[in-house]
């Protein structure tokens, strides 16, 4: 799955593997794995790197949460996001579809 994400002026370009636990941050490999527990919080793993996950909220293409206690909103697109903006179109979710 490709995804582009955006924090600040910064864009990443992702390829996560889920089958394979593996994702691409900008051309290099690492491995991950991602646990939700009981109380809700999300511990992402990154090589040997551990990120506690708090306070998921989704509004569009936004996410805002906390990562090891410090906010963090990020703007995130998927493939069919990049290929409706390469192609000019508009997503449902930029129209408000639905609100």
């Amino acid at each position: 799955m490709k995804f582009e994400t955006s924090i600040g002026d910064t864009v990443t370009e992702l390829n996560i593997e889920p089958e394979e636990n593996t994702l691409l941050v900008n051309s290099s490999s690492k491995d991950y794995s991602f646990y939700t527990q009981p109380n809700g919080r999300k511990l992402l793993r990154i090589g040997n790197k551990l990120y506690k996950i708090d306070n998921v909220e989704f509004e569009k293409h936004t996410v805002r949460f906390t990562i090891n206690g410090q906010w963090c909103s990020v703007d995130v697109r998927d493939e069919q996001d990049l290929l409706m903006d390469e192609m000019g179109f508009k997503t449902a979710a930029d129209i408000g579809e639905g609100q």
